[in-house]
């Protein structure tokens, strides 16, 4: 697109060539392909026999009268308007130059601005296909980071806290701290052990820290879902159960 603003020619309608000079628009059609009776026989004929590229001048072109017919008309290049002003002398040649020229330079001009407003588009579109990679880019590394923190191992916070949850939970399944099931070591541990032993099974580790950060939370819920198994219920309920027997006889 850029390209084409850059090598598009610059020309100016015979229609306004024959405004310009205050003449019919036929009269220049005459005055570049001659009159039908061959009495003049006109610039383009000329410049044709002998080998002149006749659009560096003059580029055949068409438009439409108010009924609708298509009527022949000239794109006349700065060459075109060149030559054509040299057919004329004084005031009018003078006056047709001055116009002539003065439309080239509205022309550039507009040229100019389409393609100042071109790269300022080409410019922001890079700008903007640069942002998208730049923020693309961000995406995907803050998609490895997230990854990566998800899938390293418990920190050692997390891992007391677990350890913590640990015993909170086997306290409640013992009945309660200082409890005579609590007191018996072997039960106690049992009771801690079966936990542990049961949350490194979901997990399939042998470790708390080989449990991974992004599995964190549902460690915690496994633990504080926790149910003893029935022979170690059985054998809490029945130390506590003994004590308070025991009181009730005293």
């Amino acid at each position: 697109m850029k390209e084409l603003v850059q090598t598009v020619i610059k020309t100016i309608d015979s229609r306004e060539i024959a405004d310009m000079l205050g003449v019919k628009h036929y009269k220049i059609i005459e005055k570049l392909e001659g009159t039908k009776d061959g009495k003049y026989k006109g610039i383009i004929p000329i410049l044709t026999d002998h080998n002149f590229v006749v659009s560096d001048y003059f580029i055949l072109s068409s438009y439409k009268d108010s009924s609708g017919r298509e009527n022949k008309s000239y794109l006349f290049t700065k060459m075109g308007c060149d030559f054509i002003a040299n057919k004329f002398q004084g005031e009018k040649g003078v006056l047709f130059s001055a116009k002539y020229v003065k439309k080239f330079e509205e022309i550039e001009s507009e040229n100019q601005e389409s393609q100042n407003k071109l790269e300022a588009s080409s410019k922001l579109e890079t700008q903007i296909a640069v942002l998208k990679e730049y923020y693309t880019k961000i995406d995907e590394i803050k998609a490895h980071i997230d990854d990566f923190k998800n899938s390293v191992p418990l920190y050692s916070i997390e891992c007391k806290e677990l350890q913590a949850l640990v015993r909170k939970v086997g306290i409640k399944a013992l009945g309660g701290y200082k409890t005579p099931a609590y007191n018996n070591n072997s039960l106690r541990s049992k009771i801690y052990s079966d936990i542990q032993h049961q949350l490194r099974r979901e997990f399939g580790v042998e470790r708390y820290e080989a449990i991974k950060r992004c599995q964190f939370e549902i460690a915690k819920k496994i633990i504080e879902e926790y149910k003893p198994p029935t022979v170690l219920i059985n054998q809490i309920t029945l130390l506590n159960s003994e004590i308070s027997l025991d009181l009730a006889v005293v």
